[in-house]
């Protein structure tokens, strides 16, 4: 900011990119001094750097209903003032596979949307979609330490909608997939295969994967109307 200031005086505005940092970054950009006008021009939940991690050093998502929280607050907090906040470009308004199959697309891999999309909705109209995605608590029961192969894991949690939609569960358990190469995108990962036992809606059983690795437990939960909800938790098995 402070070569900008000396050296771009006819800049018209910058452009910021945060994630978790964004609730700092009005009193930041007062702190080093810039006075023009700004634009976020990327914004969202967590980033996969700033999440609290496993042992084995998995990164932790949030579910799409505490991504939802986090954005509306950050709208509030740092877009929403106005003053010489230009606008906003929430990240990534379809989907991608980045540290995970859920992490920052505002739909899923099969175009429905999640809670983050009603909150943008909200506050960029005024009001609320007619039907809004449904609500999801993190997964229980996952284990934060690595376990043995072919281990019994059983995980749970709960999902409601708003409107009382019925619900449909998806369990899956994905290979963790590095970052994108040269630009590559990746593709969504195929489940492996009989290690979901006993899907019971809002639990299931699950036997670890015989090959030793890094993995991901996945729920979907879908309200039929074009919605849903998700939760991730990381499994490494040794």
């Amino acid at each position: 900011v402070k070569g900008l200031n000396e050296h771009t005086p006819h800049l018209d505005y910058v452009g910021v990119n945060t994630y978790g940092g964004v609730f700092s970054l009005r009193p930041h950009l007062e702190k080093v001094g810039w006075t023009r006008p700004w634009l976020l021009t990327e914004w969202g939940p967590s980033g996969f750097w700033e999440r609290p991690k496993t042992s084995s050093g998995a990164p932790i998502e949030q579910t799409s209903t505490e991504k939802a929280r986090m954005m509306s607050r950050a709208y509030d907090e740092a877009i929403s003032k106005g003053g010489a906040c230009l606008g906003s470009y929430a990240f990534v308004w379809g989907w991608k596979f980045e540290a995970s199959a859920t992490w920052f697309g505002l739909l899923t891999d099969d175009g429905l949307t999640t809670e983050p999309v009603d909150v943008l909705q909200e506050k960029w109209s005024g009001k609320p979609p007619l039907n809004r995605a449904p609500t999801i608590q993190p997964l229980k029961g996952v284990p934060t330490q690595a376990i043995a192969p072919e281990s019994p894991i059983r995980v749970e949690t709960s999902a409601t909608d708003p409107e009382g939609d019925p619900l449909s569960w998806k369990w899956a358990l994905l290979p963790e997939k590095p970052h994108a190469v040269e630009g590559k995108p990746i593709a969504m990962p195929k489940p492996i295969q009989g290690v979901v036992v006993t899907p019971l809606d809002s639990a299931a059983e699950f036997k670890a994967p015989a090959k030793p690795g890094s993995y991901r437990l996945y729920l979907w939960v879908r309200d039929g109307k074009g919605h849903a909800a998700t939760a991730t938790a990381p499994l490494e098995v040794r």
